[in-house]
């Protein structure tokens, strides 16, 4: 609830020009990439997100932030740094408004990027927060046990949409309207690995 309340500040510190730098940071399928659209869309703006290690080594990068400011669009940099590697942000020459910057749990940023920046972490999921992820990705299907669901698989919200979609498939191959645990089970090993699959009991 910490973590929900201090994103819906976000956009009224940005506004006030408080801040213009959003740092997340997450393991993979922590949905960083909706938070920060959810954060452009309130501000009026769309998303453009960039592969900030492709952007760095690219001659496109010194068109990037005109193209933000014709489009309306906030830009999300992802990266994925290695232990103690530094990203550099591209130029943004033209651009003024806010940035979104995907980090891993590794890596940062390099010294000149501090002013008016936030940086966040996006744990995983609670148990009422991923029973929602599923609600939301699996679109009306009926789940014969979703409480027990939401609370053996410990997954981050990108990851229960895909793992969802499988699950639905599953069932109907196996002639179910239906889901139930063993579908989730299979799709989320097929979908992420046994290892990355995090089912507690």
């Amino acid at each position: 609830e910490t973590l929900r309340h201090r994103l819906e500040k976000l956009p009224s510190l940005i506004e006030a020009g408080i801040t213009r730098m959003i740092v997340l940071r997450g393991v993979n399928g922590s949905n960083i990439s909706e938070v920060i659209g959810s954060i452009a869309k309130s501000l009026g703006r769309g998303l453009l997100s960039i592969d900030g290690s492709a952007m760095a080594e690219g001659e496109g990068s010194q068109f990037l932030g005109a193209f933000c400011t014709m489009t309306q669009s906030m830009p999300l940099i992802n990266y994925e740094l290695a232990p103690g590697e530094t990203a550099q942000l591209p130029s943004l020459h033209g651009y003024d408004g806010p940035i979104g910057i995907s980090l891993g749990l590794e890596g940062g940023l390099s010294s000149q990027v501090t002013e008016k920046t936030i940086t966040l972490n996006l744990d995983t999921p609670d148990v009422s927060l991923r029973k929602d992820f599923w609600k939301r990705s699996l679109n009306g299907r009926k789940v014969e046990n979703l409480n027990e669901v939401a609370s053996r698989f410990h997954l981050q919200g990108e990851y229960i949409n895909q793992v969802s979609q499988v699950a639905i498939a599953h069932a109907g191959l196996n002639g179910r309207e239906v889901l139930n645990t063993e579908d989730v089970r299979q799709a989320c090993r097929a979908q992420i690995g046994r290892a990355s699959c995090r089912e507690r009991v």
